[in-house]
């Protein structure tokens, strides 16, 4: 079970509870929305409020049931109030309200402060019957989830990604041929039909990082490039990080064709 509060009864409560140097608390209104309870609107009830809490008149419930009345949708279902600068628990005022209001019927309750936190609960009636016990009483869940919706402008959102499209790029590594892929196939030609151009070497300054290279040399040795190509190749890769191509390929081979092996 959890309950859905939309955006504007947040901002309305938070707007509520930041106003107050003292406990102030309302009434809202639920609709069930495919099964699910939300709070779609909120009101205050008249009332006098000090530090330490707040009183919930009869005659206030009352007023506020009366004036809506002719509600098109959801019933009056939800009690909320504010604990100021305190945490939000449910002191014994708060427990003996909860009872009370789910006498007659369920309803949701909910306590915030001014930092931003909240707490809700449950509450419905709840019959025992049986050859021991006859009695009516209160079913209570003190503390379920709170949802908050939030809508999203799309016009924003449209905003949004063109100021990232337009400060943003990946960086992609440039500079760098792959000798084996060279014929634009992804492998390398072999017999009468394979490239007799030299190997080259794009003037680049990149060199790549160490597990990127093994990646690399990896991908090599896999499209049969040969100790001297990758040799001449990561040239760069070898010196900085020490690598030995025969060595790689070792390896390479005994995890491609055994158990595995671990890292270089």
């Amino acid at each position: 079970m959890k309950l859905h509060i939309t955006e504007q009864v947040q901002e309305k409560i938070w707007h509520w509870v930041d106003k107050a140097d003292f406990e102030v608390s309302g009434l809202g209104i639920i609709e069930i929305m495919d099964g699910v309870p939300v709070v779609t609107e909120c009101f205050l009830l008249e009332q006098e409020g000090s530090a330490g809490e707040t009183e919930l008149k009869a005659e206030s419930i009352n007023k506020a049931e009366f004036e809506h009345r002719n509600l098109k949708k959801g019933e009056i279902r939800w009690w909320w109030h504010s604990h100021v600068n305190m945490s939000v628990y449910w002191s014994p005022v708060d427990k003996e309200t909860i009872k009370q209001l789910g006498t007659n019927g369920w309803f949701f309750h909910t306590v915030f402060n001014k930092e931003r936190k909240c707490k809700s609960a449950f509450s419905c009636p709840q019959t025992i019957d049986n050859e021991f016990v006859k009695e009516k009483s209160v079913y209570i869940v003190e503390e379920i989830p709170t949802i908050f919706w939030t809508t999203i402008d799309k016009e924003k959102v449209k905003a949004w990604d063109a100021s990232f499209d337009e400060k943003v790029k990946k960086r992609e590594r440039i500079g760098i041929e792959k000798p084996w892929e060279r014929n634009g196939k992804g492998n390398k030609k072999k017999g009468k039909e394979a490239d007799q151009r030299p190997f080259t070497k794009t003037a680049s300054n990149h060199i790549l990082g160490r597990q990127e290279a093994i990646a690399e040399i990896e991908d090599a040795f896999e499209q049969g490039s040969t100790d001297a190509e990758c040799e001449f190749f990561f040239e760069a890769e070898i010196r900085r990080h020490g690598f030995n191509i025969q060595a790689l390929r070792a390896l390479y081979q005994r995890e491609k064709y055994a158990e595995g092996y671990g890292a270089y």
